[in-house]
């Protein structure tokens, strides 16, 4: 999967982007979904169309995979981006990015309304307490893990890799953490965008997410949702799951993030 932001660069930029992602997965015969980020500060105004109709028609225009919505806070403004892009005929399933405490209280209902979300983690810090991040990720991970939907885990997975050919013990242990915690997918940033060891930071990243697959359950056939096909829920939805950290299963709306 390729992640395009769009709060950086031009949309001519972006364009010849996913042009030359399409080139080398032809070349490559590697399967690339393409998800294009939207920036996010001003959906606060709660004016999706006014705001963010150029970057939706964008997308379409570029038949994307997936688009991520960046400070979404309700299900009622996830619903407003479908409806346009609706008109716009076309069908990209959303991502919403978990990065503020109203999003963190209004979880289940926005990863109702959508077709996944993201622990956006760097902006989700800034929000709420640092202590409450590991705890917010694990319990996202799992309301996503209990509906059938994917989650993707991002932000400093591998952050010293920008300048270092080599990560932390700390950071393996996050990424295998969050593989084992249930995540659908894990997301590098700075590390390939402006890092001096991309390829490297890749391979260390695969590296260490398979290691932790002979401890974990199975649930059923591997996810297939990153390719160029639509969204699909291979696995079939659980009808319970063991509490979270061994404790009885606590309501999100219940825990304070603020």
């Amino acid at each position: 999967m390729a992640r395009l932001n769009l709060a950086y660069g031009t949309l001519e930029e972006h364009r010849r982007l996913i042009a030359e992602v399409r080139r080398l997965s032809q070349k490559l015969r590697l399967p690339t979904g393409i998800l294009l980020d939207l920036p996010g500060s001003k959906y606060r105004s709660g004016d999706v169309e006014t705001l963010f109709s150029q970057h939706l028609d964008f997308a379409a225009s570029q038949g994307v995979d997936f688009v991520a919505l960046s400070f979404i806070s309700s299900a009622r403004q996830v619903k407003e981006v479908k409806e346009l892009l609706q008109k716009m005929n076309v069908d990209i399933p959303v991502i919403v990015k978990i990065e503020e405490a109203p999003a963190l209280e209004r979880s289940s209902s926005l990863l109702e309304a959508s077709e996944g979300i993201m622990v956006a983690r760097g902006d989700l810090a800034l929000n709420i307490s640092i202590e409450k991040v590991p705890v917010a990720q694990k319990q996202l991970i799992r309301e996503a893990n209990l509906c059938g939907k994917p989650v993707i885990t991002a932000t400093q997975m591998l952050m010293s890799m920008v300048e270092s050919a080599t990560p932390t013990r700390a950071e393996a242990t996050d990424v295998a953490n969050a593989v084992l915690d249930g995540s659908d997918a894990l997301m590098l940033s700075e590390e390939t965008a402006i890092g001096s060891y991309p390829v490297a930071a890749v391979e260390t990243m695969v590296r260490v997410i398979f290691c932790p697959r002979p401890m974990m359950p199975r649930r059923g056939p591997p996810a297939r949702w990153l390719t160029r096909c639509k969204l699909r829920l291979l696995s079939p939805l659980p009808t319970a799951a063991p509490p979270l950290f061994g404790y009885p299963n606590t309501d999100p709306a219940s825990l304070s993030w603020r």
